[in-house]
Order: C-alpha cells, then structure tokens, then sequence
C-alpha cells in the first residue's frame, strides 16, 4: 500500500517498484503499471478538472465584483460632479457660466478638490 502511495505521489520511483515485482511475479508488474496508469490519468486528471473549473467560477466572480465596483465608483462621481456644479451656480440658473467657474475655482475648498 505504501508502495502505490509512493508511486502515485513522487515519494519513490515506480520504475524501481516494478523492477522489484517482476522477481515475484511478472503479471503483477503489468498490474502496478495499470493501476498507475489508471491513477495518474484518470483520478488526478479528473481532481485537476474540479480545481480548474472551480478556479473558473471564481474569476468569474471576481469579474462580476470588478463591473459592480466600477459602476459603484460611476455613480459616486457622477454624485460628486453634480454637487460641484450645483455649488459652483451660485445664481442658481441651472446652468454654469464662465464666470462662476473661475470664481469657484478660486476657492480654497475647490483648489483641494481638483489637487
């Protein structure tokens, strides 16, 4: 049993375990062959194909937290922006002349705001 573990997981070379079967019994080396074939092939590729599909899902989760995040920071600055302009109009027209502009732009509050 420590043999097949050992095989399948690097702990010892499967070559020199078969070596060591065909002294016994020539149909067990071709048994220990299949059975490493079968493991590393099937189960471990299998393992392999969960992980990887798992790793998958998770992008694909981080991708949908990196659209949601992105929107979010949209809609604070679009949030920001709107503010700024209301500030800035003090005559309050709803609309942002020249003139009221430079004006805001001068204040200090402003100033830090754009640095």
């Amino acid at each position: 049993l420590f043999t097949l573990m050992g095989s399948i997981t690097g702990g010892i070379d499967w070559i020199q375990a078969t070596t060591c079967l065909k002294q016994v019994a020539p149909i067990f080396r071709v048994l220990f062959v299949f059975f490493i074939f079968f493991t590393v092939v099937g189960v471990l590729n299998i393992l392999t194909g969960v992980f990887v599909e798992r790793a998958g899902e998770l992008c694909g989760l981080d991708k949908d937290l990196v659209i949601q995040s992105q929107l979010k920071q949209n809609k604070t600055f679009l949030t920001e922006m709107t503010k700024l302009f209301k500030e800035a109009n003090v005559s309050n027209t709803g609309t942002l002349s020249w003139r009221e502009f430079r004006n805001y732009l001068q204040d200090e509050r402003a100033q830090a705001f754009f640095a």
